[in-house]
């Protein structure tokens, strides 16, 4: 039997999201903030397979909320739930990993069949693997890639790719799009991508690739180079014409000493360049 975690300070939307997936046959929990979460999670061992948490909880933040969960190294999937139709709040829930976003109100069908792909650990919107044989975490790998270009003195680049279909209605874009979308992108973007020694995906609509030995220059114009060929795929692809890209990249040792470091300054490079190209779409 799944089980499901939801963490809102409101309880009629507690009651209303657990009758959505109870009848599925799930265990679902309830908390109202972040102790009571932490509480239910301990009693449970840390056996749940999906936390469903409010982005904007009475007395806190959810995503520093789920912050702190990771901190505790704590590794079950946070779905976000929130009515703020921004950028902003978008990107700021990819930069803590959430592996999906939803807006309120939503429509019960949809929301009903994500939260059961996320609790199923469908593999199409599962966490990073470095394989799906492996039991490597992209963390793991990550630290490992960290410690060979020490090791060897040589350069190490990751690029963060992230797709939507618009800058303006995130509602439209995020609550019906089909998920499988991200494997039909990731696909096809594996395809033009033969430089990357890793690519997969990170979180909700974004995919990581590793760059052994290239410095800050070389990997500045591979991005240059994969969005040009993005753009000629998009003219040819029905599908992908709809949808935007874009493209951040970081240089280690130059922008971060350690995994850690590296992962906060390209998220935080990615949630700018999300903010600087709405503004740029409003104007």
């Amino acid at each position: 039997m799944k089980r499901v975690v939801i963490l809102d300070s409101k309880h009629y939307i507690r009651y209303r999201v657990k009758e959505l997936i109870e009848k599925d046959g799930m265990e679902v929990h309830e908390a109202s903030n972040y102790s009571q979460l932490l509480t239910k999670l301990g009693e449970l061992k840390n056996e749940v397979d999906l936390i469903i948490i409010d982005m904007n909880l009475k007395e806190e933040d959810g995503l520093e909320v789920i912050e702190r969960i990771r901190r505790k190294n704590i590794n079950i999937p946070f779905m976000v739930l929130t009515h703020l139709n921004t950028m902003d709040a978008f990107a700021k829930a990819v930069k803590v990993g959430a592996i999906d976003y939803f807006i309120k109100p939503f429509d019960e069908n949809k929301f009903h069949d994500r939260v059961t792909r996320h609790a199923r650990g469908d593999l199409a919107i599962q966490p990073p693997r470095v394989n799906r044989k492996s039991k490597i975490s992209f963390n793991d790998y990550l630290q490992s890639q960290v410690q060979k270009s020490k090791d060897g003195k040589y350069p190490l680049s990751i690029i963060m790719t992230v797709f939507f279909k618009s800058l303006k209605d995130l509602t439209m874009d995020i609550n019906n799009d089909n998920m499988l979308i991200e494997d039909y992108v990731h696909g096809k973007l594996k395809g033009i991508l033969p430089e990357a020694q890793y690519f997969e995906k990170h979180g909700f609509r974004t995919f990581v690739g590793v760059y052994p030995d290239f410095d800050k220059e070389s990997i500045t114009e591979l991005s240059r180079e994969m969005i040009h060929k993005i753009k000629k795929m998009k003219e040819k692809d029905s599908i992908l014409k709809e949808y935007y890209f874009d493209n951040v990249h970081i240089s280690f040792p130059l922008e971060g000493k350690d995994k850690d470091e590296i992962m906060e300054n390209l998220t935080a490079k990615m949630e700018e360049a999300l903010k600087q190209k709405q503004k740029e779409t409003a104007s």
